[in-house]
């Protein structure tokens, strides 16, 4: 059954054959698929879902010397998007990732399936590669290939993928760019290499999108009885802490908190926080879950998360007018002055 948070307006499959220590050869497609029909749909929707368990943001590495890159064909469509242009674009870049295969000796090909899709009110463009031995997804047609039925495509078919939001690469705005965080390094640094983008040293935003994320998803339930966001905040802080300076998948603390792995990263998603799906949490950041420190005019206080906009509150009408409502601080603050 078709996904209906996903509009595909283009798709269209090449096939880059090559084992490894052997040149690669294509198999090129003249015509996009039905984007309106529900295994077109079903495909991108599948593929997409795959893509969000396991995603690190990034971004292009600027080369004015190369005329003919990823990026300035990426270009290049989104400024006429029409289907002639998407299936161009398409040809281009993929004999250019024929050509860096051809290089990489341990490089197996694949399907390279394009897409530019909808999925709610986000607009992306995509690259996906899997590997379908077997050809229970593509079958050979005379214009290129046809969807023989979609699987569930996991993590050995889906080899790598990239993925641009649009709007965002259209005013080089914030993590315009993800792709799969995959641990196979022959076939990343090629995909990385062929899309020449570089990943984002970010711990510290993703540390605050994180915060952010546990101050306003919705708390689950326990027991038949919603947990208090002060009960979810500590229990988030114990799991965290407990990777010390390692690598803290997103998808554990999820199961963790939620019982469900996929729950933040979708709350991330639809709120277009840019979160890598793992990453070093930032000791700084991630004590916000806790107290909230704030410094100014030779004034410190900390307090809980909790506290703010309730017993503290900055009035709308004066934001330099710091209200904080505790007959213990006054009393200590008087006894302190006398």
């Amino acid at each position: 059954m078709a996904n209906s948070t996903v509009k595909v307006n283009y798709a269209i499959v090449h096939n880059v054959k090559k084992e490894q220590r052997a040149n690669a050869s294509l198999e090129l497609s003249q015509t996009c698929f039905d984007a309106s029909d529900e295994k077109t749909i079903d495909l991108i929707a599948e593929l997409n879902n795959r893509y969000k368990e396991n995603i690190t943001y990034g971004h292009f590495i600027d080369d004015d010397q190369d005329s003919t890159s990823f990026e300035k064909e990426l270009t290049t469509y989104i400024g006429k998007r029409g289907t002639t242009e998407f299936i161009e674009m398409t040809k281009k870049t993929v004999s250019l990732l024929r050509v860096r295969m051809d290089s990489e000796t341990l490089a197996k090909g694949g399907y390279v399936i394009y897409s530019d899709y909808t999925e709610g009110r986000n607009h992306y463009f995509a690259v996906f590669l899997i590997r379908d031995k077997n050809g229970k997804v593509f079958k050979k047609s005379h214009a290129g290939f046809t969807i023989q039925q979609v699987v569930h495509v996991d993590t050995e078919r889906l080899a790598v993928a990239c993925r641009v939001n649009i709007p965002l690469f259209k005013k080089k705005d914030g993590w315009y760019l993800g792709f799969i965080n995959i641990r196979q390094p022959e076939t990343s640094e090629y995909f990385r290499k062929w899309i020449n983008a570089e990943k984002a040293q970010k711990s510290d935003d993703d540390s605050k999108f994180l915060v952010r994320i546990i101050n306003e998803i919705d708390p689950p339930e326990e027991d038949g009885k919603v947990i208090t966001r002060d009960e979810l905040r500590s229990r988030a802080f114990d799991h965290i802490k407990a990777y010390g300076k390692g690598n803290m998948p997103i998808r554990n603390l999820s199961k963790a908190l939620f019982n469900d792995e996929d729950t933040i990263q979708a709350f991330a998603e639809k709120n277009d926080w840019p979160i890598n799906s793992e990453f070093v949490p930032s000791k700084k950041q991630i004590a916000k879950l806790l107290k909230t420190s704030a410094r100014g005019d030779n004034i410190d206080i900390k307090f809980p998360p909790s506290y703010y906009g309730d017993q503290i509150k900055i009035d709308p009408n004066d934001p330099s007018l710091v209200v904080i409502r505790s007959i213990n601080l006054a009393r200590s603050i008087k006894e302190e002055s006398q």
